[in-house]
């Protein structure tokens, strides 16, 4: 854990939407118009004070914070995509807003990128604070 890191310390659930904590609808809105921003990979490893890595798969790495045990949601060798510049982590259907404490950057945003589309619809569940991604609808 470093300096960026903000542990949960009031009582009941964590109620911060910091990097590393709670997903909020904003975020998962900002998401979902910037499908052109996840790189794919896999988890290397998750460590006792909730930090992981994760390989790219064109080369490189990030490293990332949850406030939660990431070993709950994901193991080492699992597939996952990180958004580096609105910093979320997803495995499966599961969109985690994380802290990124290193990585590549950003990916560039793409020429006519407004014209691209969209990414799938995140939607936050309330109870966990984590996004849930549906696959985009055929409209």
């Amino acid at each position: 854990m470093n300096s960026r890191t903000t542990v949960c310390t009031r009582p009941g659930p964590c109620r911060v939407y910091l990097p590393g904590h709670l997903m909020h609808p904003i975020h998962a809105r900002r998401l979902h118009a910037t499908p052109w921003g996840w790189r794919d990979g896999t988890l290397r490893a998750v460590d006792g004070a909730n930090a992981a890595v994760v390989d790219y798969l064109h080369g490189g790495s990030a490293e990332l914070w949850h406030h939660l045990d990431l070993s709950v949601v994901v193991l080492p060798g699992t597939p996952v995509r990180l958004h580096e510049r609105l910093h979320a982590l997803q495995v499966g259907d599961v969109v985690l807003n994380v802290l990124l404490l290193s990585g590549l950057g950003a990916v560039p945003t793409p020429e006519g990128a407004a014209s691209r589309g969209r990414g799938p619809v995140i939607a936050v569940d309330l109870q966990t604070g984590h996004g849930l991604s549906a696959p985009p609808t055929g409209r």
